[in-house]
């Protein structure tokens, strides 16, 4: 009778802790697929989770359904710890939940820092060619501010060389001039000067023929007392010119040109002949009718283009021909 009254007391079907510990296990299982599927950090899918497991509803209704069995408590222990991991995945270092507009923030920082990088990049290339175009500009204005000074050194110069040769010349002049009129020849020599020069001009009728290049006789008096005076300047640079007028010419000289410059090679022979002077200081040269004087229209001023000019160069030009 005993037996058969124990037959009657057992349920049918599987124990009752056996469905809790089914379900227990099927949640755990879900967690765990949760918690691998949010091991990419997805901060929307961490955050909804976060949320989820922060409302306890899951780990409270597991304990009110499941009994006060030994493995099962242990169980929903290890779960609250498990809870507790999985909570603060969603929460800083500071404890303070993990908003997704934290998360956002963090993503943006990083641009920030790169646009205030970029910023700061752009800024120093500004400041650098900034800095390249001031010190051009300076260079250029120092460039400038020196090319003027060095041309106004230079005309300086050239001012003070052509006061200088023109005081020489000056005196020069003078020197000869009382060599003229000591000589009693200062009405048949004209004389002029520049900063380069003294100019001692013979008019051509009183040397020569018409048409010719040879040194009259009664014009070799004349020829021989300007001698004399260059003989004082002979370590000057002495040049001869000869000029004519535009009157065509016929005979030996094919021209006004060949005529010009034979008379000054005449000149020239003669004085080196008669006279203690340096050929290497002499020059010769024929103009014709280039360089005229007055107007060849009227027989005054083609009287005055027929000439011999001797130029005696001043100590400055002469060391600047040589």
């Amino acid at each position: 009778m005993a037996r058969r009254k124990n037959e009657e007391e057992q349920a049918p079907g599987s124990p009752a802790w056996m469905a809790t510990f089914s379900d227990l296990m099927n949640l755990l299982l879900c967690f765990f697929i949760l918690l691998f599927a949010s091991s990419t950090i997805d901060a929307e899918k961490l955050q909804e989770i976060s949320a989820s497991f922060s409302k306890d509803n899951i780990f409270q209704a597991g304990s009110t359904a499941v009994g006060e069995g030994r493995m099962v408590s242990s169980g929903v222990k290890q779960l609250s710890v498990l809870e507790n991991f999985v909570h603060s995945l969603g929460r800083n270092q500071e404890g303070k939940d993990n908003k997704l507009s934290d998360v956002k923030d963090e993503s943006v920082k990083p641009v920030e820092a790169n646009s205030s990088t970029e910023q700061n990049q752009s800024t120093q290339q500004n400041q650098s060619q900034s800095t390249q175009q001031s010190e051009a500009q300076q260079g250029a204005a120092q460039q400038n501010s020196d090319t003027q000074q060095a041309s106004q050194t230079t005309q300086s110069l050239e001012q003070q060389l052509s006061q200088q040769g023109y005081n020489q010349s000056e005196q020069m002049s003078e020197e000869i001039e009382q060599m003229l009129e000591s000589s009693k020849i200062s009405n048949q020599v004209s004389l002029s000067y520049n900063a380069q020069f003294v100019e001692l001009s013979l008019n051509g009728g009183l040397l020569f023929d018409s048409g010719k290049a040879e040194i009259t006789r009664e014009a070799e008096a004349l020829v021989n007392k300007v001698g004399n005076i260059l003989q004082k300047y002979k370590n000057r640079t002495i040049e001869i010119e000869g000029h004519t007028d535009n009157v065509p010419v016929g005979g030996e000289y094919k021209d006004n040109q060949y005529l010009s410059a034979a008379r000054a090679i005449s000149v020239y022979e003669y004085l080196l002949e008669h006279k203690n002077l340096i050929p290497a200081n002499m020059k010769h040269s024929g103009y014709g009718d280039s360089k005229p004087r007055a107007s060849n229209n009227t027989p005054e001023g083609r009287a005055k283009n027929r000439r011999v000019e001797i130029k005696i160069y001043n100590k400055l030009s002469s060391q600047n021909e040589q």
